[in-house]
């Protein structure tokens, strides 16, 4: 409203500055400018900046402290996800040392289930045992596939199933933090729109020899 108002007024006072006469008022239309296919490749610019990192949009437009919350929020999403990766890929490892060592199993080429059960049943009997008495034949497990275990003792069970529980932990987190990622990329993108399509409004008014000339930018 203030713009408007402020428009207004220069309006009048270029009116009141020219002459009655008709020819006597000029009003350069030229300098009433819309660049709006330009503004909006430089949009489409600014939004692949902070898509590719969040902060870098707003650099460009000159927000430099709303640059520095992005960039240092996509600084610490990285780094957490680098720690729950080699969290995760360190509890793996030890896993599968763990349960060829104290229950002679075999881990190459095993699923994310084949762990869960080794953390729960302490022998491959004992696991194929309960599948048939659930009626599920077909989920047993046999020797000469390489699914045969034995835990030594149910304290060194145990303790593998903490390192598997810790393993997928870090696995959550390494997800969430990519969640997090991808929408700080979405958030710093709209914040970017948002300060691109602020309008605004120059008007300016100068007395020359035939009169008043009224320019006016406006910018999306």
């Amino acid at each position: 409203m203030a713009q408007k108002t402020l428009a207004i007024f220069f309006v009048l006072l270029g009116l009141s500055l020219g002459k009655t006469e008709a020819g006597d008022f000029s009003f350069d239309s030229s300098a009433l400018r819309f660049s709006a296919q330009s503004e909006d490749i430089s949009l489409r610019k600014r939004i692949g900046k902070s898509l590719f990192l969040p902060g870098l949009g707003e650099f460009s437009l000159g927000e430099n402290r709303r640059g520095r919350f992005f960039v240092k929020s996509e600084m610490g999403l990285w780094f957490l996800l680098a720690g729950s990766l080699w969290s995760a890929s360190g509890n793996n490892s030890r896993l599968n040392a763990y349960a060829t060592r104290f229950a002679n199993a075999d881990m190459s080429g095993k699923d994310d289930q084949f762990y869960v059960n080794l953390s729960t049943y302490e022998s491959m009997d004992a696991y194929n045992a309960y599948q048939q008495r659930a009626r599920s034949p077909y989920d047993t497990y046999s020797k000469e596939a390489g699914y045969d275990w034995s835990w030594d003792s149910e304290g060194h069970r145990l303790k593998y199933r903490d390192y598997l529980i810790n393993r997928d932990y870090a696995k959550s987190i390494a997800s969430f933090t990519i969640a997090g990622m991808i929408l700080n990329r979405i958030v710093s993108a709209i914040d970017v729109v948002s300060l691109t399509q602020k309008k605004v409004l120059d008007a300016e008014v100068k007395q020359t020899s035939n009169g008043a000339e009224l320019r006016l930018n406006l910018r999306f």
